[in-house]
């Protein structure tokens, strides 16, 4: 599988980690198995790591990230803060167009080109040593 996850509860942080080429329904395909892990709980930070992936995001990806990010919202669930990891334009351009698309609540969710940016804007500086071990931890599964 092209993206798997790794939750730490004490860090209500989750990450996803792609590899090779990903795509929306893989990601999705993830986010679903994450979410019935029995450490998973709603509004845990979410980090889509896609350093070692190549993005093969199409249009309908983003409708479908939209309208769940609507449904979880309407079914009363704490909202996430996501973060990308990516260097990609593409990334960065798919972002912005969630942005302009019709939601029904904000988006929390923002493109950093590495952990350490990311760490800073989620306001996370104090657990920044936890969230790298966790990080490195992640990729050596």
């Amino acid at each position: 599988m092209p993206v798997r996850y790794s939750i730490s509860p004490s860090l209500k942080m989750i990450f996803f980690i792609g590899r090779g080429t990903v795509n929306g329904p893989e990601l999705f395909a993830a986010a679903e198995l994450a979410r019935y892990d029995h450490r998973f709980v709603y509004g845990m930070t979410i980090i889509i790591d896609l350093f070692s992936a190549r993005d093969n995001f199409e249009c309908q990806d983003v409708m479908n990230a939209i309208q769940r990010m609507n449904k979880t919202a309407e079914e009363g669930h704490a909202r996430a803060k996501i973060v990308i990891l990516s260097m990609s334009t593409g990334i960065n351009l798919l972002v912005e167009a969630m942005r302009i698309l019709p939601s029904n609540v904000p988006l929390h969710i923002r493109v950093c080109p590495s952990l350490d940016q990311a760490i800073d804007s989620l306001g996370l500086r104090k657990s920044s040593a936890e969230i790298i071990h966790f990080w490195q931890e992640s990729h050596a599964r």
